[in-house]
């Protein structure tokens, strides 16, 4: 058995986790002058553990992903989690710039998700 138990991360989701809202990107385009336009949809309201993304870490990935300032974790059954999308935590909306699988116990696995403040 695995130290991180999932169903520990699950508890731990389902008890101390913050709302925060998934919207799936369905449509973007640009007009004739460049401006961007997207169409998006929101998932109703579900629960991850958030974390603000501390300095040292900000360091590691300077350059690649320089402006991550929240990190959220997500059961793994959680959908429209992918590179591109937005997830809007305290009136906020992050993009999502990079997806993680971790594993906890063989085959079972948690989502982390890096976010970049828009």
């Amino acid at each position: 058995m695995s130290i991180f138990d999932n169903q520990l991360w699950i508890n731990n989701i389902d008890e101390f986790g913050e709302s925060v809202t998934v919207r799936t990107i369905t449509d973007s385009s640009y007009s004739k002058w460049g401006d961007a336009t997207e169409s998006a949809s929101d998932e109703a309201s579900v629960k991850a553990i958030v974390e603000d993304f501390n300095p040292e870490e900000s360091k590691e990935t300077e350059g690649i992903f320089p402006n991550v300032t929240k990190r959220f974790f997500f059961k793994p059954d959680q959908s429209n989690i992918t590179e591109g999308n937005r997830i809007v935590h305290n009136s906020v909306v992050h993009e999502i710039v990079r997806v993680l699988t971790r594993e906890m116990a063989g085959s079972d696995f948690i989502i982390e998700v890096w976010g970049e403040k828009l």
